[in-house]
């Protein structure tokens, strides 16, 4: 039996975590569908992230995405 684990964001303050973003004109819904965007994110998408704070490798974010550093994309892959 194959057993699975959930990954959960610590809220962390001393850890980094996007504190502002513009989308621009992309629907975010579509990567909550699990649809990719072509060609990756638009260029005008920008999440502000607080770099007073230390840098993890899962940045918590009011967007839900889970958007993590390539050393852990590489242990996924």
């Amino acid at each position: 039996m194959r057993e699975f684990h959930i990954l959960t964001y610590n809220p962390d303050p001393q850890l980094a975590s996007v504190v502002d973003y513009d989308l621009g004109s992309f629907d975010h819904t579509s990567l909550w569908e699990g649809r990719v965007p072509h060609g990756g994110l638009p260029t005008d998408v920008k999440l502000v992230v607080d770099e007073s704070k230390r840098r993890s490798d899962y940045i918590g974010n009011p967007l839900s995405w889970h958007i993590v550093s390539n050393a852990f994309r590489s242990v996924l892959d």
